[in-house]
């Protein structure tokens, strides 16, 4: 009877297909883009970089009345009564409030971390609880542990503790002057409620807070370096002492170098993506709050902005005035609170928000019924930043060169050595299939039409310097990772083929992400636990609206299957950018989930990473996927290069999937434009093939309808390469709308015309839409 039902179901699904007949298109080309036209309306948008102009009336006022200066009288007045310095630097610090004013002594300009020129409208802009936070440099926010809820953490400053009062109202007028907008009433700071007390020792203040009112101490380090203003939290200094108040984050000088208005001649850069700008132009009602290194699932955080660079920006006078803040340590603990000029406050600013334990939802039945909570511990992670200022170099190309030069001596980044045009190709050699009984794996790329493949280019001209193989195992593609070593036939001939070719050769592997479909994984072995100790998954969805559940795996677990596969090179395509806290018997957080890792990454001899966080860096060989990119906010003013250009010349970075390209010849404008190269993805069999794999979602991979396509990229992109070599990108200038010059470490120039129209530079005229080097 089941064998006659199975004959019954084959003879009824024949007939089927014989009436659904699908009609296959095998002429398919690529689109023809010299048609495209760009208009000003897209280039003057935040999709691209625009021109530095700023009017001179708004500079000369910048310049003359915005410039914040005290003199010693000034200081002593306000209690600035430390102070510590070197050969490019002086601190003063005044205790009470927590504030700082840091001079550059090079460039001969002072930052604050109070917001300055309060009140100069002539009215009272502030009531007194705003005014403290704006005077502080120090802010803490805490929880009460029997109410424990994200809408009942407090955030308070030293003076809100403290409960002071103020000479006056805030405002600036013919008897009231701007230094007494700042000033408290003699003996009105309450010290039963906090203290600060300081040591100096070594050129170094050690503050230590004694936050009476919520129970709480801690140590704070201020030094000076040679590259600005050290921020130092040891965590073994952070101490409760009640049972009422948790501590959940502090915050060090939210109002460092903030911006009133639009007074400033300048912007704020946010490493989001591949990088954005925020022009001081005008209100903006949204602020953008964002963990460094991406979301992090244990805690159900899925931040949409990615910030894979632990750094911020404030430029006040472009080439003149900024500053930026890396944080060097406690990164992964760390948030960047950006908040603009508003109907809520006057001032662009950014804030650094340092967490020492989060808030999660504790489960107590099987609805997902819960209440918020924290852990009992306070972290034992520390927190460092550095506050550097900047002169000429004061913009977003400046603090790239300068942070990667950072990197470089901490070895935090290693230059690659580069001896061809950097090309990835990747090669879908098969993934699962449905079959009548489950599912079997369909072949898309023998390894023998891989090397026939890789001949052809080579015949053409065409070197990729890395080959990346997806499907070599018979697991398949996509959805089974980590891949059991299940080698397709004669992949060991093939992987020795391009080794005798030069070309580096990288297995994808993902030890991760993994899903229901992974022949390796045990849901309740690997799979980890968020903090609310319900496991980490997701429902992942298919092209073909087949869904799935996507599992986050145990780092422990990562590390066995990483160690139990033995591989000296791979594409691993989540470590490096996912990163998450977890439940094992006690609380971990992402340093702990990154020190594994890391150890992981230790590994490998050669290494692609898919858009690497920071501390993956050193690790990597070769970076792919890299945006063009930011996250598309509408408040980013500017879409530039920053993460592009710390890696230039030191990491072979690779665009996504050329495939996929819907702008053209502009996407590979802006690729040369960022310093990145070409990357496609091909299988010998036409895509339509797997279109009931979840490898589909890879929607146009034919090597025959890209063959011609992949010639031309790469000879266009040889072509600046052998005229500029794998440089260092030390500026870049909008000469005018869709006008863009690149300069490289040797000297050497790239124009980029985004217009329709030529343009001419240096006698050198440089067609629409195209890219040359100047000669």
């Amino acid at each position: 009877m089941v064998n006659l039902l199975k004959i019954l179901t084959i003879v009824s699904l024949a007939s089927m297909m014989s009436v659904f007949h699908v009609v296959e298109n095998q002429d398919v080309s690529t689109y023809e883009y010299d048609d495209m036209m760009m208009d000003d309306n897209m280039l003057s948008s935040n999709r691209f970089t625009q021109q530095d102009t700023y009017d001179d009336a708004q500079i000369d006022d910048f310049t003359q009345l915005y410039q914040i200066e005290y003199t010693e009288e000034a200081r002593d007045t306000l209690g600035y009564r430390y102070s510590i310095e070197n050969d490019r630097y002086i601190l003063y610090f005044e205790p009470m409030s927590f504030s700082v004013l840091l001079y550059d002594k090079v460039n001969d300009y002072m930052m604050s971390s109070r917001a300055e020129f309060q009140g100069i409208s002539g009215e009272r802009e502030n009531n007194t609880a705003t005014r403290n936070l704006l005077n502080s440099g120090l802010w803490l926010s805490y929880v009460r542990k029997a109410n424990v809820s994200r809408a009942t953490e407090t955030t308070v400053s030293l003076y809100e503790l403290a409960d002071v009062d103020y000479i006056n109202n805030g405002s600036v007028n013919e008897t009231q002057t701007q230094l007494s907008t700042f000033q408290i009433v003699d003996g009105s700071y309450d010290e039963d409620e906090v203290s600060v007390s300081v040591l100096e020792t070594n050129q170094t203040l050690i503050a230590t807070v004694n936050a009476y009112a919520i129970d709480v101490s801690l140590n704070i380090h201020l030094s000076l370096n040679d590259r600005g203003l050290e921020v130092y939290i040891p965590s073994e200094d952070i101490v409760e002492s009640g049972d009422i108040y948790g501590l959940t984050s502090i915050s060090v000088f939210p109002y460092f170098g903030s911006v009133r208005e639009n007074l400033a001649p300048g912007y704020m850069l946010i490493p989001d993506q591949v990088g954005s700008l925020i022009r001081f132009e005008q209100p903006i009602e949204s602020t953008i709050r964002a963990l460094f290194y991406g979301g992090d699932q244990g805690i159900n955080d899925n931040s949409r902005a990615y910030l894979s660079l632990p750094v911020i920006g404030m430029i006040h006078h472009v080439n003149h005035q900024g500053f930026y803040v890396s944080v060097d340590e406690g990164a992964e603990l760390s948030e960047l609170e950006a908040v603009f000029w508003s109907s809520r406050t006057r001032y662009y600013r950014t804030q650094l928000n340092f967490t020492v334990r989060p808030i999660y939802k504790a489960i107590i039945n099987a609805a997902g019924d819960g209440r918020d909570q924290i852990p009992e511990s306070l972290t034992n992670k520390d927190y460092k930043a550095t506050y550097v200022m900047l002169g000429d170099n004061a913009n977003y190309v400046g603090i790239a060169n300068d942070y990667q030069a950072y990197l470089v001596d901490r070895q935090q980044l290693i230059k690659q050595t580069v001896d061809q045009m950097p090309f990835l190709l990747q090669v879908l050699m098969g993934d699962q299939t449905p079959s009548f009984l489950g599912t079997t794996y369909l072949e898309m790329t023998s390894s023998r039409e891989a090397e026939a493949i890789i001949q052809t280019l080579l015949e053409q001209g065409v070197q990729p310097s890395v080959i990346s193989l997806y499907g070599w195992s018979r697991d398949g593609a996509i959805s089974q990772t980590p891949y059991r070593m299940r080698d397709v036939y004669q992949l060991d001939d093939l992987e020795n083929y391009m080794m005798s070719l030069n070309i580096d050769v990288l297995r994808h592997q993902d030890y991760v992400i993994s899903s229901e479909l992974s022949e390796r994984v045990g849901l309740n072995r690997d799979v980890a636990l968020n903090y609310s100790r319900l496991k980490m998954t997701q429902i992942e969805r298919s092209l073909n609206n087949q869904s799935i559940d996507q599992y986050f795996l145990y780092p422990e677990s990562s590390q066995s299957f990483s160690s139990s596969d033995d591989l000296s090179s791979a594409y691993l395509t989540s470590i490096g950018r996912l990163l998450y806290s977890y439940y094992d018997r006690g609380f971990y957080d992402r340093i702990d989930t990154r020190n594994i890792y890391t150890s992981i990454l230790e590994s490998y001899e050669t290494l692609m990473l898919n858009q690497p966080s920071l501390y993956a860096l050193k690790h990597t060989d070769y970076y792919t996927h890299m945006p063009i990119m930011h996250s598309q906010y509408y408040f980013y003013t500017d879409n530039v290069p920053f993460v592009p250009i710390v890696l230039s010349g030191m990491l072979p970075v690779f665009s996504g999937e050329l495939n996929f390209n819907a702008i053209g010849e502009v996407y590979r404008l802006m690729m040369l434009d960022f310093g990145m190269y070409p990357n496609y993805i091909v299988t010998k069999e036409p895509t339509q093939t797997m279109r009931f794999t979840r490898s589909n979602i890879f929607f146009t991979t034919h090597f025959d309808v890209f063959e011609d396509e992949i010639n031309q990229t790469f000879n266009q992109f040889k072509l600046i390469y052998d005229q500029i070599g794998f440089e260092q990108i030390v500026s870049r200038d909008v000469l005018e709308l869709g006008i863009v010059l690149v300069t490289y470490a040797n000297n050497k120039k790239l124009l980029v015309n985004y217009t329709n129209d030529s343009f001419t530079y240096m006698n050198q005229e440089v067609e629409g839409l195209s890219a040359e080097v100047i000669i």
